[in-house]
C-alpha cells in the first residue's frame, strides 16, 4: 500500500535503491525476516530441525531461497545486503561448529548458505 501511495504502481521490479523510501526499507525487512537475516534469523535453526522431511524441503525452497530472490531482484546495488550477507556467513558457521545435532547443524549451514547467496 505505501508502495502504492508513493508511485502509484505495484509492479514488482527494482526498487529505487539510491534514494530509498519508508516502503523500500518496510519491503526489504519483509524478505530479510524470511531469508532469515542474523538479527530477524531465530525461527529457521528452530524450524528446520523440528520439521518433517517433507515439510523441512519446502520450508527450504519456498522460505529462504525465494526470498533471497526477490531481494536480489528488487534491492540489488544496496551495500547493507552484502554487509548483512558477510555476517550470516560468519554466524551461521560459527554456530554450526558449535553445534551437536545434525538437524540443528544442517539449519545452521542453511543460515550460512543464504548469507553466500546474500553476498553474490
Amino acid at each position: 500500500m505505501l508502495r502504492y501511495q508513493a508511485v502509484g504502481d505495484i509492479a514488482f521490479n527494482l526498487l529505487d535503491v539510491k534514494n530509498p523510501e519508508l516502503y523500500t526499507w518496510l519491503i526489504m525487512i519483509g524478505f530479510a525476516l524470511n531469508a532469515a537475516v542474523v538479527p530477524l534469523h531465530s525461527w529457521l535453526p528452530d524450524a528446520y530441525s523440528e520439521a518433517s522431511f517433507n515439510g523441512a524441503v519446502f520450508m527450504c525452497a519456498f522460505t529462504t531461497k525465494t526470498a533471497v530472490y526477490t531481494l536480489a531482484r528488487s534491492c540489488a546495488g544496496m551495500d547493507i545486503l552484502v554487509v548483512l550477507g558477510v555476517a550470516m556467513a560468519l554466524y551461521g558457521v560459527i554456530y554450526a561448529v558449535m553445534e551437536n545435532d545434525i538437524r540443528k547443524l544442517l539449519a545452521w549451514s542453511i543460515v550460512s548458505q543464504v548469507g553466500y547467496l546474500y553476498c553474490t
